[in-house]
């Protein structure tokens, strides 16, 4: 999210890594309710005109392949 919504870059490169990162569980809570709130206003100020516009690509670099899909808007998050 740091590249999208400006905060903050993730002290732990990995999730894998960042999983022991805080061990008291009521500020776990508070910071993920924290992000979740940022996610939330990004996304509502999000311009899917163009956000969503053109195909998604996701680059496989294990099998050194590109899937490439048309965005498809609507109720149906179904793969193809």
């Amino acid at each position: 999210m740091h590249r999208f919504a400006e905060t903050a870059k993730p002290n732990k490169e990995s999730i894998g890594d960042s999983i022991c990162e805080i061990d008291d569980w009521a500020i776990y809570q508070l910071a993920r309710q924290e992000m979740d709130a940022i996610m939330s206003n990004w996304s509502m100020q999000l311009d899917t005109t163009t956000w969503l516009a053109g195909d998604l690509i996701l680059v496989v670099a294990l099998q050194k392949c590109l899937l490439i899909r048309p965005v498809v808007l609507g109720d149906d998050y179904t793969s193809t």
